[in-house]
């Protein structure tokens, strides 16, 4: 393989009826490559923002880079940039996620050799909810070599504190609202029902002990979405962590959608700086 190399919106099928749609990009060369697995967040989807050029940004730093939409993240069909199926975002769980991501790795693996991927360096990376992801993902997959969250939630168990689970209970559906685009967005209480159901797996806090790969956590002291304390949290938690706090940073990390500057946003740039250092650490 002599030229870079861009495939967009492939249907990988997984385990839940829905396809997995993908976008990988391979660098000039001949490979083995290492490859960045990047899983994005609530609310968010593969092409958000910057994500499309930070594929091209990894591709060039010699680095394969695979980004997807999980299957029921609320975008219908390939090129879609909005949420626009709206119930299978409510239907949406974190089982059905880890799943996604393990036919992901399992389409990879299959792979590897077309795209010139070296399976020893799979680097696993989750934006917000996708990082706690990545995580607990670690956790059970050995295949995962190296794992970044950013931003990410140390504990799955934290979106139903309070009053809300009892109104989540008696009306088996919450909304909760896209302010960019002003969408009602709901969430059936499947969602919770498949956390209690399968705990054992889903519960980071008590399966951080489990993560024997590196692990890098980046976060933004201004986080408006997840607070900066839980980056402190797993850190206790998860001793082995390598935290960064950028200052004056939101969830973000200044980034928006659309992002149509020619330059990444400077919050962007240094988590890619950062990360970047991390993955080619021996």
């Amino acid at each position: 393989m002599n030229s870079m190399q861009l495939k967009r919106d492939i249907a990988i099928q997984g385990k839940h009826k829905r396809p997995i749609y993908t976008d990988i990009i391979i660098p000039d060369g001949d490979g083995p490559f290492p490859i960045v697995v990047f899983a994005h967040g609530f609310k968010g989807f593969k092409d958000w923002g910057h994500f499309n050029r930070m594929a091209e940004w990894w591709a060039n730093q010699g680095l394969a880079f695979c980004k997807f939409n999980f299957s029921h993240n609320g975008i219908d069909g390939p090129g879609v940039v909005e949420l626009n199926d709206l119930d299978a975002f409510g239907n949406n769980n974190f089982s059905i996620e880890l799943d996604d991501l393990s036919s992901l790795l399992d389409w990879l693996e299959q792979s590897a050799e077309e795209f010139a991927i070296d399976m020893n360096r799979i680097y696993l990376i989750g934006h917000s909810r996708g990082g706690g992801l990545a995580m607990l993902k670690a956790s059970e997959d050995r295949r995962i070599s190296k794992v970044v969250s950013w931003a990410g939630v140390p504990d799955m168990g934290r979106y139903w504190m309070g009053d809300l689970l009892e109104n989540w209970l008696k009306d088996g559906v919450q909304y909760v609202k896209n302010s960019r685009t002003g969408q009602e967005l709901p969430l059936y209480i499947q969602f919770y029902h498949d956390y209690i159901l399968n705990k054992e797996r889903l519960d980071l806090v008590n399966r951080m002990h489990l993560i024997e790969q590196p692990l890098l956590h980046i976060h933004g002291d201004a986080d408006e979405a997840v607070p900066v304390e839980w980056a402190y949290d797993l850190k206790n938690r998860h001793p082995k962590t390598e935290l960064i706090i950028l200052e004056g940073e939101n969830h973000v990390f200044g980034s928006k959608h659309p992002w149509e500057a020619d330059e990444f946003a400077s919050g962007v740039q240094e988590v890619l700086r950062v990360t970047l250092a991390f993955l080619k650490k021996e």
